[in-house]
């Protein structure tokens, strides 16, 4: 019942976190019978669930009542018959209730030991999933990233299917400074593959992913990604927050005062078009697509001390008139200026 409720919450969540796609694209039906079906099994495991303890709970006051009827029939007939005494059969029949009391108590238990089983199982769910694995070098910047021979393995637990999850293996080589572009259709790996050699994915690989001549695997990635790297996401929920929290950053290290030295940062950032602090007490979950991008891109940039961005379709909902000014400055940082 307890998996059967978490698939509800988790399907109904995403209704309401897809709605507007989902009313953009015209399917609303279909997923309303989606929602509907998830809907439909958790309601059978609940009724299955009530019989299931009516029958169990039926069946123990039955019990209950058939050996009670019965000791107090065959109690009172030795009564009668003067094989005991009235005072003793109540004793008796004081302990046995006590007795009945136990086995409802034992009924609790099994009941108990079910919830906690079924707990049990999916904890243990949770604790099987590997612990990230993070190496004990340190390095200072990044100077260069060579991938060799990568490839993403599809089903690492398995020996009889290797299915890789590239076409073909990726070799390529990413030096600093530098801009670099990764080009291709919509799901294809562009996302997966720049959060895999930044080890905040870390499926089975093939190949090799070296930083400034090291494996991947043996450098403190969580030191490096804390101080050298900057990174801007998409499709990540946005907090409810303003835009000043979500800056608080970038003003306790100085940035934003850094700001107005910075001819390209004022072109995109305090523009005709779009001015920070009109938006800075805003709630960043509901601002503009256009000012949520700048907004987190302008968070990515704002480890200034980083040597590396990776920026995922960072032109992407920005206004048109300051695209190119965008472009500009994602140009300055990857001339090393």
């Amino acid at each position: 019942m307890k998996n059967k409720q978490n698939e509800y919450y988790t399907t109904r969540n995403d209704f309401v976190g897809r709605y507007i796609e989902i009313k953009g694209s015209g399917n609303f039906s279909s997923e309303k019978k989606r929602l509907r079906t998830v809907e439909d099994g958790l309601l059978k495991t609940f009724v299955k669930s009530f019989w299931v303890r009516y029958w169990m709970s039926t069946s123990q006051i039955v019990m209950q009542l058939v050996f009670q009827a019965v000791f107090f029939i065959v109690g009172g007939l030795a009564v009668l018959r003067g094989n005991i005494t009235i005072g003793f059969f109540s004793i008796v029949l004081q302990y046995f209730g006590q007795l009945l009391n136990s086995v409802d108590q034992i009924f609790g238990i099994a009941i108990g030991t079910e919830k906690y089983h079924a707990s049990l199982t999916r904890m243990k769910r949770i604790f099987d999933i590997a612990a990230d694995k993070n190496g004990d070098r340190p390095i200072s910047s990044v100077r260069a990233i060579d991938i060799n021979n990568f490839n993403i393995k599809m089903f690492p637990e398995s020996k009889k299917d290797s299915k890789m999850f590239y076409s073909q293996d990726l070799s390529c080589s990413f030096e600093n400074p530098g801009m670099y572009v990764i080009s291709g259709d919509n799901g294809i790996g562009k996302s997966t593959f720049v959060r895999t050699i930044t080890r905040i994915y870390q499926p089975k690989l093939r190949g090799s992913v070296l930083i400034n001549g090291l494996d991947v695997n043996k450098i403190d990635m969580d030191a490096l990604r804390q101080k050298e790297m900057g990174f801007l996401f998409q499709d990540v929920p946005s907090p409810h927050i303003t835009v000043r929290e979500y800056l608080s950053d970038l003003e306790r290290n100085g940035f934003l005062n850094d700001l107005k030295e910075s001819r390209p940062f004022l072109n995109v950032y305090f523009s005709d078009v779009f001015n920070l602090a009109d938006i800075y007490e805003k709630k960043v979950d509901v601002l503009s697509s256009g000012e949520l991008q700048l907004v987190r891109l302008l968070a990515a940039l704002g480890k200034k001390d980083a040597s590396m961005y990776i920026l995922d379709e960072p032109t992407a909902n920005i206004y048109p008139q300051i695209r190119s000014a965008v472009i500009c400055l994602l140009q300055e940082l990857g001339s090393g200026c």
